[in-house]
Order: C-alpha cells, then sequence, then structure tokens
C-alpha cells in the first residue's frame, strides 16, 4: 500500500501537468493567443523561474519516493504505520477527485484558459459552471491537490515544495484580480461580490452585514429613539411610568408636594 499510493499520486500529478502543456500548446496554435508559454506582466515574470522550480519538484518527488528508501527523499518510519498509511491512501483517492473536478473547471473555462494573465486579450469573464460561487477554483483545487500529495509523501522535500506552492498561489491570485479589475471594472466588482475567492461562501457578501445596536432610550420621555434616522419609536404608556412614591399624612391622604413630575418636552433628559 505504501507503493500504491506514492505511485498514484505520482501518476495524477504527471497527468495533471502533461495535460497543462498541452493545453498551452493548443491555446498557442489554435487561438494565436500571444504570451500563453511566458508571462507579459512584469510581476508575474518575476515568480515564473520559481514556479518551474515548484512545479518540476511536484512532479519528481513523488516518484523518487516511490523507489527511495532513504527518510529524505523517501517514507520517514512514521508514515510506513499501517494507520497512517491508509490515511495515505484515502488522500491519494481525494486527489483522483480533485483531478477530475480540475478538468470539468478546463472545460467549463474553454477557449478561456489561459496560465498566465493576457491584458488586452481578456474579452469574456467567466462565471458559469463551478465559477459562479468561486472566482479560482482551477487554483483551490490544486491547492488541495498539493496537500494530498503532501499526506502522501510526507517528506521534507514535498514539504518545502507544498509552501512554495501555496505562497505562489496567493500570489498569482492578488496578481490576476489586479488584472481583472482593471479590465472589467464594474461587472469585476459585482461579481467579486458574490463569490469567494477559494472557497465559496454562502452569506451573499465578502463581509457580512453589521447589525444594527438596540436603540437606546430617553430616561424621562420612555421614547425609543432611532439615532441613526433621527425617528421615533413608539412612546411608553404614561401609566406605565415610573413614578416617586408619594408621602401619606397621618389619615392617609396624599401631600399635594409629593404630585408625579410634569414630562418634559422631547429631547430633554430628565435627572431624578
Amino acid at each position: 500500500m505504501l507503493a500504491h499510493s506514492a505511485a498514484l499520486i505520482a501518476s495524477i500529478v504527471s497527468c495533471y501537468w502533461t495535460i497543462v502543456l498541452i493545453k498551452l500548446a493548443l491555446a498557442r496554435l489554435r487561438h494565436h493567443k500571444q504570451g500563453v508559454m511566458v508571462p507579459r506582466l512584469a510581476t508575474e515574470r518575476r515568480i515564473w523561474p520559481v514556479w518551474v522550480l515548484v512545479i518540476t519538484g511536484w512532479h519528481t518527488f513523488p516518484w523518487i519516493a516511490v523507489r527511495h528508501t532513504n527518510p529524505w527523499w523517501g517514507l520517514p518510519a512514521w508514515a510506513q504505520d499501517t494507520p497512517f498509511s491508509a490515511i495515505r491512501m484515502g488522500a491519494a483517492i481525494v486527489a483522483l477527485g480533485l483531478f477530475a473536478a480540475t478538468i470539468y473547471c478546463w472545460i467549463a473555462m474553454g477557449r478561456h484558459w489561459s496560465v498566465a494573465v493576457l491584458p488586452g486579450q481578456m474579452k469574456t469573464l467567466v462565471t458559469n459552471g463551478p465559477f459562479r460561487i468561486v472566482r479560482h477554483p482551477i487554483y483551490s483545487l490544486s491547492i488541495q491537490l498539493m496537500l494530498c500529495s503532501l499526506m502522501v509523501v510526507p517528506n521534507l522535500p514535498m514539504a518545502f515544495v507544498a509552501l512554495a506552492h501555496i505562497t505562489l498561489m496567493r500570489m498569482k491570485v492578488r496578481i490576476e484580480e489586479t488584472a481583472l479589475a482593471a479590465e472589467f471594472g464594474a461587472t469585476w466588482e459585482a461579481y467579486t461580490a458574490k463569490t469567494g475567492k477559494f472557497f465559496p461562501h454562502w452569506g451573499g457578501s465578502d463581509s457580512p452585514r453589521r447589525q444594527s445596536p438596540p436603540a437606546p432610550k430617553h430616561r424621562g420621555t420612555g421614547r425609543a429613539v432611532d439615532l441613526t434616522r433621527g425617528s421615533q419609536i413608539e412612546p411608553t404608556p404614561v401609566h406605565l411610568l415610573r413614578y416617586p412614591a408619594q408621602r401619606t399624612d397621618s389619615v392617609g391622604i396624599a401631600s399635594r408636594r409629593s404630585r408625579p413630575p410634569t414630562l418634559p418636552p422631547h429631547g430633554s433628559r430628565w435627572n431624578r
């Protein structure tokens, strides 16, 4: 099972990047897209050499782990225990599902797919299929696929590759979203308001709507005032207001000096 899970994840990663290379070649030949191999933006070109190293390591290290017994390049001893070996096989099966979901995202993008930002050539904002709820489903699936690869091959070189991959993916998303915002303007803003970046959110906006605090009440009038609009809410009936206890004389008659206070005009504060 140790070799099977590593061989499965290695095969999935190899198929993944083989398809990417084929799609790049087809995009170059059929659709005459310039800049699909090497990015045009300077910010993206700076991280491109690191991307090549990360993809090479991701493609190579699982295959090395299949045949290597050295803990540095192969599998550590704790990863070869029976309970964890079952987890590793489960991660490899999950990775197979993530690969299938990625193919579905590629189909949804159609001819608009590209690995690099193409300023001036982005004519359509893809919002169908999985892009209805997530802005970057392919990148999200790629991160999850990398985490599954790390679970199947939990050695130090693979951990370095996974950390670099996730960091670069977040940088690429920022570059891409900046270009998309400049290209599509208000359409992009409306789209981001109802979709998540890597995972869907079901609240309808990126920031939840803040609830207004309960309206305060004037001590004297018993009226609840909406401070945001300046409007008054229904007043408290006079007979429910609390007044100071009246004094009584020796025969039980209320003293005239202890009359209920006169209600102040609206807007003033009454201190008892």
